[in-house]
């Protein structure tokens, strides 16, 4: 998948889970790009699902600089887009 189907199919502010990706595919997807950006995870699982992804995200490369917990409001969003 390219990176607007991709986004297309996650909606970052509400809660639940998107259809497809998960965060895992989207983190591997990402490294496989050699994506240079900086990344902000944001789960509703939470937990040791979160732990794992983030690992797997810093063992591929990948810049990450926020870890959110979803539902997450838009002032929190604008507030870790704004700090990364």
């Amino acid at each position: 998948p390219d990176a607007k189907s991709l986004t297309q199919q996650m909606d970052p502010v509400k809660g639940g889970r998107s259809p497809e990706p998960d965060g895992i595919e989207v983190v591997s997807w990402l490294a496989k790009t050699n994506f240079s950006g900086r990344v902000i995870l944001m789960s509703g699982y939470g937990g040791k699902y979160v732990e794992v992804t983030s690992k797997i995200a810093e063992v591929k490369g990948l810049r990450l600089t926020e870890t959110l917990t979803k539902p997450v409001s838009p002032a929190t969003l604008r507030q870790a887009v704004a700090g990364s």
